[in-house]
């Protein structure tokens, strides 16, 4: 309310903090993925390319744990498909270094 200014006169105080690296490990551990959010509305036919796409933008963001999950799930639609094993491969690599 008008009457309650604790936010008004708190806020400046915290105004210079960095907490880019803490909001986003709060919203990561809250969030489900990009799959499980969009699984009831991906056509079968289109999630093998999806869950592709979700796979290398996991690894260009350094993740290839999720990256490898998401080219499994792929794989499991489309298997034997040399693009996904290539990928799968690459991202196994990278989570033995």
């Amino acid at each position: 309310t008008d009457d309650n200014v604790q936010i008004e006169f708190s806020a400046p105080l915290f105004l210079h903090y960095s907490t880019a690296e803490s909001n986003s490990e709060l919203l990561e551990e809250a969030s489900v993925g990009a799959w499980e959010l969009n699984r009831e509305r991906i056509p079968d036919g289109t999630a093998p390319s999806f869950l592709s796409g979700l796979g290398k933008a996991y690894e260009r963001r350094g993740l290839p744990y999720d990256a490898a999950q998401m080219y499994l799930q792929a794989l499991a639609r489309r298997p034997g498909n040399p693009e996904l094993l290539e990928s799968l491969g690459r991202t196994y690599e990278q989570l033995e270094d």
